[in-house]
């Protein structure tokens, strides 16, 4: 049940649900990659949200064409389709 509705989620769901995964990543990596390299909070505030938000409209459109380009039965099926989807978001991204 939980899986049919991952699968009809609309587009705005899955906009808030990035906006919140990023932000919490956003909250934590900021003051970590500050302590790490030795500047500011808000210089490393501003490029993790330069590259947070890149990879999540990266993620949210190919997600959204992903999800649009049909049904994939049989868990053989959905694996390898999963396994293309990861290597595509990631080769997108670079």
């Amino acid at each position: 049940m939980q899986h049919q509705d991952a699968l009809h989620r609309k587009l705005p769901e899955r906009i808030f649900h990035a906006v919140c995964f990023e932000g919490i990543a956003t909250a934590i990596l900021a003051p970590t990659a500050a302590w790490l390299m030795q500047r500011s909070v808000v210089e490393m505030g501003g490029l993790t949200i330069i590259l947070a938000t890149t990879a999540m409209l990266w993620n949210i459109i190919y997600n959204f064409g992903f999800d649009r380009s049909g049904p994939f039965s049989g868990s053989n099926a959905r694996q390898k389709c999963a396994r293309y989807m990861h290597w595509g978001s990631n080769a997108g991204l670079l």
